[in-house]
């Protein structure tokens, strides 16, 4: 609703404004001059992450209109998503230890060990209006004002497993690590 057109130089050229490496991809707007009729837009949709297992709505409300030499488009949209990673990490505070077992198997341990649940849900808020005043027809005068308001609520659960750090070590009796307090935390 908001786009004009689309240029796409696979080259630089000297009259571009900013250059590129491999290219340039330009989003033009639309002018609110532009507009032969009333525009009027309406997009919904819902979004369901795979793990977070919670539906969220988004939308998007588009209004313009062209008076003979004056034009305006406001656009407001807001979305809603959550998303879910579960995550195995290693940290190493003490760097990595080498063990051997009481049969000469020799291995790399690291520091510690993190299972973590993490759930972020993003609340993006946008808006747009664009105005457009032609005094004559060798000018143009135009005011664009953008507003976005992105609120993210992150929780992360996770457990620690002691493995080099702390005094943690393999009780090979067990086939468990016990931290400094002698408690198995695998």
């Amino acid at each position: 609703e908001l786009l004009g057109g689309v240029d796409i130089v696979k080259t630089a050229r000297a009259s571009d404004i900013e250059g590129a490496l491999g290219g340039i991809v330009n989003l033009k707007t639309r002018s609110p001059l532009s507009l032969k009729e009333a525009l009027a837009v309406v997009t919904l949709k819902a979004d369901n992450g795979e793990y977070s297992k919670e539906t969220k709505p988004s939308g998007t409300i588009t209004v313009g209109q062209a008076w003979d030499n004056f034009g305006a488009i406001l656009s407001i949209s807001k979305d809603t998503k959550v998303v879910h990673n579960d995550e195995a990490q290693n940290l190493n505070r003490n760097g990595f230890a080498w063990h051997e077992d009481s049969k000469g198997v020799s291995y790399v341990v690291p520091g510690m060990t993190y299972l973590s649940d993490k759930e972020a849900e993003r609340d993006r808020e946008g808006a747009s209006l664009n105005l457009a005043w032609a005094p004559s027809d060798d000018s143009q005068v135009t005011l664009d004002v953008f507003h976005s308001k992105l609120n993210i609520d992150d929780r992360t659960y996770s457990v620690k497993f002691t493995q080099n750090a702390d005094g943690g070590s393999l009780d090979e009796a067990h086939g468990a690590w016990r931290d400094r307090h002698g408690w198995i935390s695998q």
